[in-house]
């Protein structure tokens, strides 16, 4: 699930993590649960999960922190309930996100302590119920609770932190000290006489902020302090009282994952983030360019992409100057040699998974270069004498101009194969570093092709010495 990171929820989560440390311990102690593990050969490591959350609580010993976690796949639990008094239970969670499935379970989490803190992450909870009982801190984030999953924290010295996760067919009710709604999807698309999707029967201090109510009979039933910036559709009764004027009455526009659609009114209405436990994340898709030079107007071309694994499709084009179409493809990446030289529009055109379409272009000149090119190698070099043999290799290449940086030139032309020739540097310069540039000329296409060595050939100045004198004074 992609979820929100306003200030707020990191701030909360920061404090559940640092939370999860206990005195006397460094950090929680962790124990697996896999569908294919075993309650007789497992020892609850990684390698070795349980199959049972039962095993998996007998096998966490009192006093010290414990984290449960849950491989991929579908557990039903029966009923379970879990003794936070005996045996600190910081958190249940998936590996994966969502990968887990608590199924025809009833999980009863009892308190007796009221500095203990227990949490419920990345899982989907499917025709199942959770109870939280006695003084408590709960911490729900990032779930799917569908097919009637009912929640209830029935004690007001529960205190509850409930984030980013969506409700399907689903509800809640916290009769609680305090607790903090935000930023999650509730959506009823049964109809249920009675139905609601959040109940607040006597919270002391609760603020719902940023969530999604939609086709509820009661969005909101019972009392709360705080209820802003919220989006409200198709519910038979929003809230009993007036509601602030930064909520919203308007279709969210979700797509069957609970996502916003482009144009839905959650998109960015919640202070500095969206409405809803699935942020808005905008169709988004940029390339770049690899350009192979094969002389002359052809280039090979090759797109590559970046930034677009939100879509499930792709397709390029590539149109002339005139806004004919030359080319066309459905790779990720592919090649293609531009015909000739000119102005070119390059367009990508992709289909998101929720079937949004998004287009781009990008635009390149190509050029008439040069066909001439090769190399010049340095056979041998007389640091002593000056004489340094040279080796030229070329194409498409009529005639050279070198310059030796010595202040001589040479313009000869060129058989078209391999040519060995000599030059003869001076020995008397201060400066004894020369670099060398030469000059490929092709008569036909009437260019040329410019190449500066940048190691410079080295000769030793035969004036310099080391001189030594000596004075006396009588």
């Amino acid at each position: 699930m992609k979820t929100h990171s306003t200030l707020r929820n990191l701030a909360i989560k920061a404090i559940m993590l640092a939370l999860l440390w206990v005195p006397g311990t460094l950090f929680a102690q962790i124990v697996y649960i896999s569908p294919s593990g075993s309650d007789l050969t497992g020892n609850g490591s990684y390698e070795m999960p349980f199959k049972t959350l039962q095993k998996a609580l007998d096998n966490c010993n009192n006093n010290i922190s414990w984290n449960i976690y849950l491989f991929d796949g579908t557990y039903d639990f029966d009923t379970t309930t879990i003794s936070i008094a005996s045996q600190s239970i910081n958190s249940i969670s998936a590996i994966n996100t969502n990968g887990a499935t608590i199924k025809n379970s009833k999980l009863i989490f009892d308190f007796a302590q009221t500095n203990q803190y227990t949490s419920f992450i990345n899982l989907v909870i499917d025709s199942s119920s959770i109870e939280f009982s006695g003084a408590g801190n709960v911490y729900i984030s990032d779930n799917h609770f569908k097919n009637n999953t009912y929640i209830l924290a029935k004690n007001n010295t529960i205190t509850a932190d409930v984030l980013n996760n969506i409700f399907e067919n689903s509800n809640i009710e916290l009769d609680s000290y305090s607790a903090t709604i935000t930023n999650n999807t509730f959506v009823r698309s049964l109809s249920v006489t009675g139905s609601y999707a959040l109940y607040v029967p006597q919270a002391e201090s609760i603020s719902i902020e940023g969530n999604i109510f939609k086709g509820y009979d009661y969005a909101i039933a019972g009392t709360a302090q705080n209820v802003k910036y919220n989006c409200f559709f198709n519910n038979t009764t929003n809230y009993p009282s007036s509601l602030d004027a930064s909520n919203i009455f308007a279709d969210p526009m979700l797509y069957s994952d609970f996502s916003l659609k482009t144009g839905s009114p959650c998109i960015g209405a919640y202070l500095d983030s969206d409405i809803g436990a699935i942020a808005y994340v905008a169709p988004v898709c940029s390339f770049k360019f690899t350009y192979v030079n094969n002389y002359g107007a052809n280039y090979t071309f090759t797109p590559q992409i970046t930034n677009c694994n939100t879509f499930s499709t792709l397709k390029w084009s590539v149109r002339d100057l005139n806004n004919n179409l030359i080319k066309t493809s459905t790779d990720n990446i592919f090649t293609y040699t531009m015909p000739e030289t000119g102005y070119y529009t390059i367009t990508l055109e992709g289909t998101t998974v929720n079937s949004e379409t998004y287009s781009t272009n990008q635009y390149i000149t190509v050029y008439n270069t040069c066909p001439a090119n090769g190399t010049l190698e340095t056979m041998s070099v007389n640091e002593i004498t000056g004489l340094v043999k040279f080796k030229l290799t070329a194409l498409n290449t009529d005639s050279v101009f070198l310059s030796f940086g010595d202040l001589k030139d040479t313009v000869f032309k060129y058989s078209g194969t391999e040519m060995l020739f000599t030059h003869k540097y001076p020995t008397y310069w201060k400066y004894s570093d020369f670099h060398t540039i030469y000059y490929l000329y092709n008569i036909t296409k009437k260019c040329s092709t410019e190449i500066f060595t940048p190691t410079p050939i080295t000769i030793k100045n035969k004036y310099c010495g080391i001189y030594s004198s000596t004075t006396s004074e009588t």
